[in-house]
């Protein structure tokens, strides 16, 4: 399936397992997410996906971008 999307993420929590090298396999998929989730597609701009992962809290998995993650003193 193709999501013909720029930008993926991911919650760490929702990856249990990493991939080998090779083709991949049906069950290597329900593997790595077992947990049936869905897929949400927004229309986000650059200020929106920085405002998202500022405000997330949480770790992600990325695809499509890159960037840095600077701690801050509260």
């Amino acid at each position: 399936m193709q999501m013909n999307v720029d930008v993926t993420f991911q919650n760490t929590g929702g990856i249990r397992t990493s991939l080998n090298a090779g083709d991949i396999s049906r069950r290597e998929i329900f593997e790595i997410g077992p947990f049936n989730n869905g897929t949400v597609i927004y229309e986000m701009t650059v200020a929106d996906i920085k405002n998202f992962l500022m405000l997330s809290g949480s770790g992600f998995y990325s695809s499509g971008c890159n960037y840095t993650v600077r701690a801050t003193k509260l």
